[in-house]
């Protein structure tokens, strides 16, 4: 763990101190000056959702770069999985597609006497995404997404559906269980988040994929499949079905018209310690170079970005 260990004699300069609401923590802008005489470097272990795995991963490299000696490793594992290895000690910072679940944070209290602290760096939408062999756009209510996801229409020639030019039966693609994403899409359209009543559990040959990118790969490539991914992996071979026409854009999630959105997190285990690298991590996703990242990621910025102030 390195929480802030300071091996590569790195001063820090505070500059500013900007208040960015409920939930978002604090930023505190810096200036670092390198000493470049070697010695120990930085590392920084961050873990957990495949969501924001593609936002810290673009961002991984201009954050080394404003941050010499600093090593930041990003690994997808699921939201749940991430926010599990932080409690147990075996990363420094957690990435998540939902909000921390009250068992998750009562969990991180009895083990570690600390209470979980989530970031909010981004806002996303969900996109229900079909082949692009559709011919034309699909625009479903929740309801009928609902009734296609757990089986109750069940084929692309059902009358319950218009015809879009797809045709057989309806291969349902799904994240894993773990996965913030489907946690994310189960509350918000299955109707319980947990898929503890029938009519919310998923169709029995559903497809669970561990990732955003193979249920991006699966639909492109498979004109009878359906499946969710997260705004910034929309892309060509796949088209985005509307709800109650509404396409998820980045300004109806903005605007709030389109209905499946949610945040993406940063998650530490306390709050980070004021001038240590989980501190300054998390709130560099904020600084307008961060927000750059998480938009130029496919993602929607929360604060102003640094191409908004040029």
């Amino acid at each position: 763990m390195s929480f802030g260990k300071n091996t590569n004699k790195l001063t820090y300069l505070l500059i500013a101190l900007i208040f960015v609401g409920t939930g978002l923590g604090v930023f505190i802008g810096w200036i670092a000056f390198y000493d470049g005489q070697g010695g120990d470097s930085y590392t920084l272990n961050v873990q957990g959702s495949t969501t924001v795995e593609k936002i810290c991963t673009l961002s991984a490299v201009p954050f080394m770069d404003a941050h010499p000696g600093v090593q930041v490793t990003i690994s997808g594992t699921g939201s749940g999985t991430g926010i599990g290895t932080l409690i147990n000690g075996q990363c420094d910072i957690a990435m998540a597609s939902r909000a921390v679940k009250s068992s998750e944070n009562e969990t991180a209290h009895t083990s570690t006497g600390a209470w979980l602290r989530q970031f909010t760096i981004a806002k996303d939408g969900l996109a229900i995404i079909i082949n692009d062999d559709a011919t034309s756009v699909l625009d479903l209510s929740l309801d009928e997404i609902k009734a296609i996801f757990n089986g109750t229409i069940s084929s692309w020639d059902s009358t319950a559906l218009p015809d879009v030019g797809l045709s057989g039966d309806i291969l349902v693609v799904v994240r894993e269980e773990g996965s913030g994403t489907r946690d994310t899409f189960n509350g918000l359209v299955m109707g319980d988040a947990d898929q503890e009543f029938p009519d919310s559990q998923y169709v029995g040959d559903a497809l669970p994929m561990s990732s955003n990118q193979m249920i991006f790969d699966e639909v492109n490539t498979n004109p009878q499949a359906i499946g969710y991914v997260g705004l910034g992996y929309l892309g060509n071979g796949v088209e985005s079905v509307h709800i109650d026409g509404v396409e998820p854009t980045f300004e109806t999630i903005v605007d709030t018209t389109y209905s499946i959105q949610r945040g993406l997190y940063l998650v530490t285990l306390g709050d980070p310690d004021v001038g240590s690298l989980v501190w300054e991590y998390v709130n560099w996703h904020f600084s307008p170079d961060g927000q750059y990242y998480i938009f130029d990621s496919g993602f929607i910025n929360i604060l102003p970005r640094r191409d908004n102030l040029l």
